[in-house]
């Protein structure tokens, strides 16, 4: 059980830009808390039955024939009983003396339960201190201010005072609209170093556009400041909200069904025994999707599983398998618009052409960072980042998108 829950930790930490990319948080949050209740419960399990074991071994064993004995000769010793003599000194001291050795034993054994209780009061403190400390980290990175993670303000807000001084700073703000659009809009990378500036661009409905240059331009960044991952500085940037998608190089998949892993971030789809269960124009659905990127599920599922058994995902599929299978997650949403990462970077050029063409015939807008010039022929326009630390940047228009 904590092995599952370190693996869900692990596994969000690994791919945590992709999944906020993808909006998975609430459904991370909700696998990460039902492993973390399965550990809870079969701790308290554990707990009581140990406190059962303990309260027969250092209790009812340990000390019961010690509290009887004392309970028997105490009374005997200072009230008389019939059959006892203690008419002599000798006989007085030796039940006193056997007296003291049962006080003593006794006091041995709360003495060992005082510690036992010390010692494990002392390390749950021990454990509640690094939890106040994570909660206090937690708190400062992203649950004071708002949500805002704090040092990223910090950051955002140096570079705007920056800005300032050059009297280029602008109030930054962000719009919901149907188009894609930045304003003025200035990007620096987390160490700082500029990577564009005042870039003034509209990706329109149905015209895909395509972002180069050299690595470090800025080229993911750009993606990233669509999705709100980034602060942004300056400018303003509109973008239809809840309907941009984001699709990186190496696509996220983790353990679960093969239903899970198309349907996701969606979380009002469950598998068979969790209370939901699938028709079979549902499952038909997905089939085709599937045989629409190149991929069938009969080829996928090892022998003898079905489309509801948990599998661990990121063990089976290829790059390739990935990439379609991603693309198969984009034409179940449907999104108005799609940022391809080097997305189709392991599939063949036909199988890229019929991906390029399945977004197509769903009206959905292309924004592909890429180093292949020959996707060039899939977009309407190509944005040139520079990369030479001042911001350059250029956009040429390619005409209509043919395939």
């Amino acid at each position: 059980m904590e092995g599952k829950f370190r693996q869900n930790h692990s596994s969000i930490i690994e791919h945590s830009e992709e999944i906020a990319f993808l909006k998975g948080g609430n459904v991370e949050n909700k696998r990460c808390k039902e492993a973390f209740n399965d550990i809870k419960a079969n701790r308290h399990t554990v707990l009581q039955n140990r406190m059962l074991i303990s309260f027969l071994d250092t209790t009812a064993i340990k000390h019961f024939g010690t509290l009887v004995s004392y309970e028997v000769m105490i009374p005997a010793m200072y009230l008389g009983r019939e059959g006892v003599r203690l008419e002599t000194h000798g006989d007085r001291t030796q039940y006193l003396v056997q007296a003291i050795q049962y006080f003593t034993s006794l006091g041995n054994a709360l003495n060992t339960l005082y510690n036992a209780v010390y010692v494990g009061f002392t390390e749950l403190a021990g454990m509640t201190s690094r939890v106040v400390e994570l909660i206090g980290e937690l708190e400062r990175r992203g649950g004071n201010n708002g949500g805002n993670d704090v040092v990223a303000n910090d950051f955002v807000q140096e570079y705007r005072r920056r800005l300032r001084n050059s009297n280029r700073l602008s109030e930054p703000t962000r719009f919901d609209s149907e188009n894609i659009m930045f304003k003025r809009v200035t990007i620096f990378s987390p160490e700082g170093r500029l990577l564009v500036k005042d870039l003034d661009l509209t990706i329109r409905r149905g015209e895909n556009l395509i972002v180069e240059g050299p690595n470090g331009a800025g080229k993911s960044s750009l993606l990233r400041t669509i999705g709100n991952l980034w602060p942004l500085l300056s400018g303003a940037l509109h973008a239809p909200r809840d309907e941009v998608v984001f699709v990186p190089q190496k696509p996220y998949v983790f353990k679960g069904s093969l239903i899970e892993q198309i349907v996701y971030p969606k979380q009002d789809v469950g598998v068979e025994g969790q209370g939901m269960s699938h028709r079979r124009d549902d499952l038909g659905r997905l089939e085709d999707l599937l045989g629409k990127v190149g991929l069938e599920a009969e080829k996928l599922l090892p022998r003898g599983k079905q489309w509801d058994d948990v599998l661990p995902w990121n063990d089976i599929l290829s790059g390739g398998e990935r990439q379609r299978l991603a693309l198969a997650r984009v034409l179940y949403h449907s999104p108005q618009y799609v940022c391809l990462d080097e997305a189709t970077s392991a599939v063949s050029k036909d199988i890229e052409a019929k991906l390029f063409d399945l977004c197509r015939e769903q009206n959905i807008t292309l924004i592909s960072v890429s180093h292949r010039p020959h996707l060039r022929r899939f977009h309407s326009n190509v944005l040139t980042l520079k990369g030479d630390g001042h911001g350059a940047w250029e956009l040429k228009r390619l005409g209509r998108t043919t395939v």
